[in-house]
């Protein structure tokens, strides 16, 4: 069960992590800062997921070694 619920978060976690990007731009008006912007803001939202998923994945590792632990001893 933990192997299978770990494979599913390690795909999020992976598609997360490919969506992060490295911004590339060119300033010509107004209308490139607004879009600027929304990247910027997107970008950030994709590191936060990448972290969060990180860390869920990391909390189901250190469970099901737990509960591996408990059922072996």
């Amino acid at each position: 069960m933990f192997y299978f619920s770990g494979g599913i978060l390690g795909k999020f976690l992976e598609n997360s992590i490919d969506r992060i990007d490295e911004l590339s731009y060119i300033h010509l008006n107004n209308g490139d800062k607004k879009i600027l912007a929304k990247a910027k803001s997107k970008l950030n939202w994709n590191y936060a997921k990448s972290i969060a998923w990180f860390a869920i994945l990391t909390l189901q590792a250190i469970f099901a070694s737990t509960i591996a632990t408990w059922i072996l001893s």
